[in-house]
């Protein structure tokens, strides 16, 4: 049995520019990531040490706005 991949629209894809949109329209939106960060802050973290990867994004995105240095 052989399945078609699903194709997709022109208007399905997402770009950078279309997930920035989204988030300053959630902006009373929190994220586990911004969580995260916040906890760090109050603990005194200054500086986190990481390997980059797309898992994690939304931590390194509450860092920065916590200002919290990252070195990847």
């Amino acid at each position: 049995m052989t399945v078609a991949a699903p194709v997709l629209k022109r208007s399905e894809s997402t770009t950078a520019e279309d997930t920035l949109k989204q988030k300053s329209r959630e902006a009373n939106v929190v994220s586990g990531g911004h969580l995260v960060a916040k906890a760090l802050k109050s603990e005194g973290v200054d500086t986190i040490f990481t390997l980059c990867g797309g898992h994690i994004i939304d931590i390194y995105d509450g860092c920065i706005d916590e200002g919290i240095k990252i070195v990847d």
